[in-house]
């Protein structure tokens, strides 16, 4: 069971796909993080000509779509547990959850390794802590991360 783990380990860690899919966590952080500054600035000058004025909602100002605001105040400090937002960094998570377990089906691995385990649900149990190894590293790396990107920004 053990060789198993250390066996999907080694794959997770010698998988393109993991790094190109930090990459591109990284760059969504960054870039997101400079979106939150410049919506939080903007709304900071509204915020102080809509408090001279307040306007009754009316069909050419109502908000139909999705919209993401942050939950800090305007003049407040924007911190990291305000913009760091669990669903978005769930999505890279389901995308390398996908492309690790489904890899070895198109060369064959599988059906080599498949048939001299004796118990097939280790392959399963091994996969899933080799995920779990990952989820970890993402979460803390974008964690650490977003409070760079918030340092650097804001």
């Amino acid at each position: 069971m053990l060789n198993m783990i250390k066996m999907d380990l080694y794959r997770m860690f010698r998988t393109k796909s993991m790094y190109i899919v930090w990459i591109v966590l990284a760059v969504a952080v960054l870039f997101t993080t400079f979106l939150c500054k410049t919506d939080y600035d903007s709304l900071n000058k509204e915020d102080a000509a809509q408090q001279e004025q307040f306007t009754e909602p009316t069909a050419e100002n109502i908000n139909v779509g999705m919209m993401v605001t942050l939950p800090t105040e305007p003049g407040e400090k924007v911190t990291v547990y305000d913009i760091f937002y669990g669903k978005f960094y769930a999505l890279f998570l389901v995308i390398f959850a996908v492309l690790f377990s489904t890899a070895d089906i198109g060369s064959g691995y599988i059906k080599n390794i498949g048939g001299q385990v004796q118990k097939r649900g280790a392959l399963i149990f091994s996969r899933s802590i080799a995920l779990a190894v990952f989820m970890a590293l993402t979460m803390t790396g974008a964690f650490i991360l977003q409070a760079v990107a918030n340092y650097i920004v804001f």
